[in-house]
């Protein structure tokens, strides 16, 4: 299958981050991935408490092991 390169989505929350950085200590990067855990109302109404997420979502099978260092 098909994994993306880590090095565009790398620039893209880097950027993010960046361009909201009086934002990025209440920020919070979640990486959707048929492995992980399931999105439910529960798990967005927690989240809701932050100033600014980033949601990546990937079209094809998987990520670059290297992008999972994004999410935390």
């Amino acid at each position: 299958g098909m994994v993306l390169k880590p090095e565009p989505i790398y620039r893209a929350v880097r950027d993010i981050k960046t361009d909201t950085e009086d934002l990025s200590a209440q920020c919070c990067t979640i990486l959707f991935d048929p492995a992980g855990e399931v999105f439910t109302q529960k798990t967005a109404k927690a989240l809701a408490g932050f100033e600014q997420l980033i949601l990546i979502c990937g079209h094809y099978e998987g990520f670059d092991r290297r992008v999972y260092d994004l999410a935390v």
